[in-house]
């Protein structure tokens, strides 16, 4: 009978931790909202390369880029990044190279023949109506103008990819973003 007694116990305090694991994290994705937060700011070409991996394009050599600051913020169905390169022209040339197959590969499965390739000018810096998060403190970008290559998908999405390089201060400057709608 005590050995009942204490099987039953066990049991159900291993469900009891069971439902408490459930129920916190269930209430953390309430909370935060799948919220995503990381970046960093000034570090090398080489350091920079291992941390944006699948945003680094390969045509550009990690020596050719002198400082990356990086950040990007998500919530459940949304997200924003930022970034400030410092680089040589020659780099910057095919990192935007890079940056318009790149969105066409992510943006054009599934989008209605209208939507595909979508490209044009902003005078000035991307107008930052639907960031998710706040600008990082070091996204001061240059009244320069900016090429734009907008995205929409069937699922209510919508986004837009803002690049420019100023070639005063060696800058190529990049904002993404994309949400639901």
């Amino acid at each position: 009978m005590l050995r009942s007694i204490v099987i039953v116990l066990y049991a159900s305090a291993c469900a009891g931790v069971i439902a408490l694991v459930v129920a916190a994290v269930g209430w953390y994705l309430f909370a935060t909202g799948f919220a995503y937060q990381d970046g960093f700011v000034g570090l090398s070409g080489a350091a920079a390369r291992g941390r944006l991996e699948r945003a680094w394009p390969a045509a550009v050599d990690a020596a050719s880029v002198w400082s990356v600051s990086y950040k990007t913020e998500s919530s459940r169905d949304s997200y924003s990044d930022w970034y400030r390169i410092e680089m040589t022209q020659d780099a910057a040339v095919k990192w935007m190279d890079g940056l318009r197959p790149e969105q066409g590969r992510n943006s054009n499965a599934g989008l209605k023949r209208l939507d595909t390739g979508l490209e044009g000018v902003h005078w000035g810096p991307p107008p930052i109506r639907r960031d998710c998060g706040d600008a990082p403190v070091w996204w001061k970008p240059p009244g320069i103008d900016f090429r734009t290559t907008w995205k929409r998908g069937p699922a209510r999405f919508a986004g837009a990819t803002y690049y420019a390089f100023d070639e005063t201060a060696r800058t190529l400057w990049i904002y993404d973003y994309c949400c639901q709608y």
